[in-house]
């Protein structure tokens, strides 16, 4: 699964509890992959293959 740049750095964001200053369409975006859920607290978290996601594109930098 190929990621944009912007997708790249909203997974960080959510990994940051920074979700309030994402793109919604992009939320919703990596919601439909499965790379994010909306949690019962009230915000964004990422799901295992989320994480994975992050850390390949951080090792690939």
């Amino acid at each position: 699964m190929k990621l944009s740049e912007r997708q790249r750095k909203t997974l960080a964001n959510v990994n940051l509890n920074y979700s309030q200053l994402c793109n919604q369409r992009t939320l919703l975006s990596l919601e439909k992959k499965g790379l994010i859920q909306w949690h019962i607290s009230q915000r964004w978290i990422l799901t295992e293959l989320g994480f994975t996601r992050l850390n390949e594109a951080k090792e690939s930098r």
